[in-house]
């Protein structure tokens, strides 16, 4: 029975060791976290200024530009034909020109 406390307490000795040791670990990373912080947002910087002149960079203003020049669709126009009223079938549409909705009765 005495052989059972002892490894089950040098089992938690051991878990304990681990627990500490990690705690330790992770209060020293919290302690450097801004120094990590500043450094990948220097090395970002460095990276965008490095990637100004090259072809991203004039893919990215290209597209820009043809997006302003682009100018924007006509605004949809509206069918001022009552829904009521037959359409005339005795001239066809132009083509490209919506059709009168059909009315449907739904019967239970």
């Amino acid at each position: 029975m005495s052989a059972v406390l002892v490894v089950a307490l040098v089992t938690f000795v051991v878990l304990g060791g681990i627990g500490l040791a990690l705690m330790l670990e992770v209060r020293e990373l919290a302690n450097k976290a801004d120094g990590y912080v500043n450094n990948f947002r220097a090395k970002l910087e460095a990276m965008k200024e490095a990637g100004k002149g090259g072809v991203l960079d004039r893919i990215r203003i290209a597209a820009t530009a043809h997006h302003k020049k682009a100018e924007p669709p006509p605004p949809p126009t509206q069918d001022t034909t009552p829904t009521h009223s037959a359409p005339d079938k005795s001239t066809p549409a132009p083509k490209g020109t919506p059709r009168e909705p059909i009315n449907v009765v739904v019967l239970n």
